[in-house]
């Protein structure tokens, strides 16, 4: 995708040396596949001021919510806007289909599988429901659905809870897996087995798993991988919601083999928002469709070898959107790789960032962060969680009461960031106590993290007060 340099917003500076324009071959290098000859730039703030449009004085430790695209890939999807409304029909009838194409493959390269086995959708909610939706003929009577309901996406355990209740007539039900974190991986993958052994001894089947790569809340690495080998040996599908993956961890779809696996392109990758990737395994894709269902329908029998091709084309056309934001991949997949260096610098930045800044806060704050001892499997990848200094509530309420009073300090956290000071962290409940999750990205620095801490500390007190706790 090769724009003009005349799109270049005004205000750029130079890569090579932080102070002159962008010069036109450094603004196709960031979107157009030019190589970039410039020396590397630093991350942290000042990288975020040239490459980010956050408003003056804001904060933004929570990349993990919505992602923020920089201006390149800004700059790209305006562009694609513009190409739709030129000639609207020469752009969804050829151009648009040439595009698809070409993004699908980049992706393919990048997450390690065949182009015919992933298409985009809006968001991986929507990806979860794709397949939780298509597989209505494949519910047997009694069937259990896994999933780890201490830390699953509140979304998509409404999209669970929304198939059981559309099922009554087989008796679907969902098998709760509760853990508590900072717990080892050994020790997660070993509740999950317990819990598969436990229903096998009863008889009950358990017919699908929904598993998270990285946990939204807390956000904290799940080892999905063995995960998924361990569900097959109990003939249970794996559906990994991914929502954090892409961008943030390395991943490769032929060596992990997972049934399903959904990833959000709009948040670590960097594309515009939403956008995502989801990924059917060749065996399942005849039965799947999009949602919703349109022009080109159609039943499938079955799957072969080369899986069904046929299931591309619900996701290629279903009724007009703007398609702009599917078609900022490549652009971002191009800043990633010219402007930042690479995966690899990428990841190694916000690694350490998130670690030492959470430790930053948590001693800011006098509490903790959410860690496992060496050996225990890493939690933290590109995001932090540390605990909040509020009081627990006390002894003297009962369950319900105690559970309200977390939900309207976690609601007054999150408020009082927003509306007296220009960030926001969101606020989570995790074992009765609330938390804090921090996001690090390239245009994220330690002082940024200490910042916060101090914001938060002052948070903490006027929700004590206000609360009367």
């Amino acid at each position: 995708m090769t724009l003009l340099a005349s799109s270049a917003p005004q205000g750029w500076t130079s890569a090579a040396n932080g102070t002159e324009p962008v010069s036109s071959a450094e603004f196709k290098s960031a979107v157009g596949g030019l190589t970039c000859k410039a020396k590397l730039e630093s991350f942290g703030r000042s990288f975020g001021r040239k490459y980010w449009k956050f408003q003056p004085g804001w904060i933004n430790l929570n990349h993990g919510s919505y992602g923020a695209e920089p201006l390149p890939v800004l700059q790209a999807f305006r562009d694609l806007q513009d190409q739709a409304s030129d000639a609207p029909d020469r752009y969804h009838r050829i151009e648009y289909l040439t595009k698809l194409e070409d993004t699908r493959k980049a992706l393919a390269d990048f997450v390690g599988c065949d182009v015919g086995d992933l298409v985009l959708v809006n968001n991986a909610t929507v990806g979860v429901n794709d397949v939780l939706r298509s597989l209505t003929t494949e519910w047997n009577q009694g069937d259990k659905i896994l999933y780890i309901s201490t830390t699953v996406y509140n979304g998509c355990e409404g999209t669970l809870r929304a198939i059981v209740d559309s099922h009554r007539h087989l008796g679907l039900s969902l098998l709760p897996v509760e853990v508590t974190y900072p717990i080892s991986h050994k020790d997660l993958i070993q509740a999950i087995k317990t819990t598969l052994e436990a229903e096998k001894a009863k008889g009950s089947k358990v017919r699908l798993a929904l598993i998270d790569a990285i946990s939204s809340n807390p956000g904290v690495i799940v080892p999905w991988e063995p995960i998924v080998k361990l569900l097959r040996e109990y003939d249970v599908l794996s559906l990994i919601d991914a929502a954090h993956q892409i961008g943030q961890l390395p991943v490769n779809l032929r060596e992990s083999q997972p049934d399903f696996w959904v990833s959000n392109c709009h948040k670590w990758l960097m594309a515009h928002r939403g956008v995502a990737v989801l990924y059917v395994a060749k065996r399942y894709q005849h039965l799947i469709h999009s949602i919703p269902s349109g022009l080109y329908y159609a039943p499938r029998d079955s799957s072969d070898e080369l899986g069904a091709p046929g299931w591309l084309d619900e996701f290629v056309w279903n009724g007009t959107i703007d398609w702009s934001s599917y078609l900022s991949i490549p652009a971002a997949l191009e800043f990633r790789k010219t402007i930042c260096g690479g995966e690899e610098r990428i990841y190694d930045y916000c690694h350490t960032l998130a670690k030492e800044g959470g430790r930053e806060v948590a001693k800011i704050l006098g509490t903790e962060t959410m860690e496992n001892l060496e050996g225990e499997g890493e939690l933290v990848g590109t995001m932090s969680n540390v605990l909040l200094p509020l009081a627990t509530p006390g002894s003297h309420l009962d369950a319900k009461e105690a559970f309200s009073m977390l939900v309207q300090q976690r609601t007054s956290v999150q408020m009082l960031q927003m509306t007296k000071h220009k960030t926001m962290v969101p606020a989570f409940i995790h074992n009765d106590k609330l938390w804090v999750r921090f996001s690090a990205q390239v245009y994220n620095d330690l002082e940024e993290f200490k910042e916060v801490g101090k914001i938060l500390l002052d948070v903490c007190t006027e929700v004590e007060k206000g609360l009367g706790v």
